[in-house]
């Protein structure tokens, strides 16, 4: 008879309700081209000079999973992918610069949901007379989505890189011009809005304000923030052992404090556009790419774990573009005519750690042997005791191993030895090559 987990499916399926709340940080390991000298790319008014096809480059066989999804770089409580916060990045002086001013960074009122940020700088020397303002904003809308209301300003005579695009939103809107680009950090986007009494102003200058500001912005030193520092202690994810030692410690999955959301100023060496990862991406490409285990990992890597793909769960995207959906990969180790004792649900969403453990529980004083980057916890649908998940923030996403282990002949596992088992897979998954691994970090 087929070896079926009812309980488990449900739990999967379950995540999906919670994809809109979810959570983002897309911070790069790897340096990337400066974006010094940008302004003088050519103009091009074409919606396909959109950047070039290293864009969809795919394999990186030099590097680990673990290296390129940067597993280990995050505590349970961070988010591997959030939006550019420009209101809490940029330092008083860099705003001055700008001739631009902010209040205190204040969440509650600076991000508009927990994957859109909003920053509303105020005119340093603005006039009675003067109806000037900017705009900058960051989320994962990809330009399919935007220009559903919105208008294209392909024709305007404003020389712009090929990874940037005018618009204007919604599109019979005359008084604002925006500039975007797509980064490892979301949609970055530049408003320039300029209202008068009796006429329209006239669009080229405000495109060009906006572009102004962005690259400005772009070409500043990054600042190193709370939210993408690695944990107090580092792991090399290539070195994280695949198998338990023979007698591993206790440990808890309580994962510790969350760190408090302010920036440290210190610089990191980057460009703030280098940090993002400005024009490495073309401006249809996704802002966000969750990591699918399903597709991205290949039929002999997962045999090598003495595992097979049984199916991908297809999840509802509720409203949100394909490439934005939560991913579910459902393996087992039936590679014969045997029933299964090991089943594995690879789920992969963008959902706060915070809010995880609120439909969630953590599991607590189980003998695992695991890096504190790992936690561990149970689906509270789920009521029986052969099933545990491990946790792991990566930079596409927060991913799940949810493990079902029973054995046919033997005794039934304990809960420490099916913890276990969880997060031997998520190490293991980690020390595979990145042979089929999309590289929307674009790293080099």
């Amino acid at each position: 008879m087929l070896f079926k987990f009812p309980r488990v499916f449900l739990a999967a399926a379950s995540a999906t309700s919670i994809l809109a709340l979810s959570s983002c940080v897309l911070p790069t390991s790897l340096p990337t081209s400066s974006v010094s000298g940008q302004a003088e790319a050519s103009q091009s008014s074409a919606p396909a000079a959109d950047n070039t096809e290293a864009a969809n480059a795919k394999g990186l066989p030099n590097h680990t999973i673990g290296e390129v999804l940067e597993i280990g770089k995050y505590l349970p409580e961070q988010n591997g992918q959030e939006a550019f916060h420009p209101c809490r990045d940029l330092t008083k002086e860099q705003w001055n610069s700008l001739g631009l001013e902010v209040e205190p960074y204040d969440p509650q009122k600076d991000v508009l949901s927990v994957d859109s940020t909003l920053c509303q700088p105020k005119m340093k020397e603005q006039t009675k007379d003067s109806g000037k303002s900017v705009t900058i904003m960051a989320d994962y809308r990809d330009i399919k989505e935007v220009l559903k209301n919105a208008k294209r300003q392909d024709n305007i005579n404003v020389k712009r890189p090929d990874y940037v695009y005018f618009y204007t939103e919604p599109k019979d809107k005359k008084d604002s011009c925006a500039a975007a680009t797509v980064t490892n950090q979301g949609r970055v986007v530049v408003q320039a809005n300029e209202f008068t009494a009796n006429e329209d102003p006239p669009m080229e200058p405000m495109c060009q304000r906006a572009l102004d500001i962005m690259q400005k912005i772009f070409q500043f030193p990054a600042q190193n923030q709370v939210a993408s520092a690695p944990p107090t202690t580092p792991v090399d994810p290539s070195a994280a052992p695949a198998t338990p030692q023979p007698t591993p410690p206790p440990t808890t999955s309580a994962a510790p404090e969350p760190p408090a959301s302010t920036s440290n100023n210190a610089p990191t060496g980057q460009t703030i556009g280098e940090k993002l990862g400005v024009g490495k991406f073309r401006i249809t490409d996704p802002p966000r790419k969750t990591f699918n285990a399903c597709t991205e990992i290949t039929q002999e890597q997962w045999l090598s774990l003495n595992l097979k793909v049984k199916e991908e769960i297809k999840t509802s995207s509720d409203g949100r573009p394909k490439d934005q959906s939560l991913k579910n990969c459902h393996v087992w180790n039936k590679l014969g005519d045997e029933e299964p004792t090991e089943q594995f649900w690879i789920i992969t969403s963008y959902i706060d750690y915070i809010f995880q453990m609120g439909i969630d529980k953590p599991v607590v004083n189980v003998k695992v042997n695991k890096p504190d980057y790992i936690y561990l916890f149970d689906k509270k649908r789920d009521k029986e005791e052969e099933t545990c998940a491990a946790g792991a923030v990566t930079n596409r996403g927060r991913m799940a191993i949810l493990a079902n282990v029973r054995s046919l002949t033997g005794p039934k596992p304990t809960k420490d030895q099916i913890c276990q088992r969880a997060a031997d897979q998520l190490m293991a998954i980690s020390n595979l090559k990145a042979e089929a691994l999309e590289n929307p970090l674009h790293m080099e």
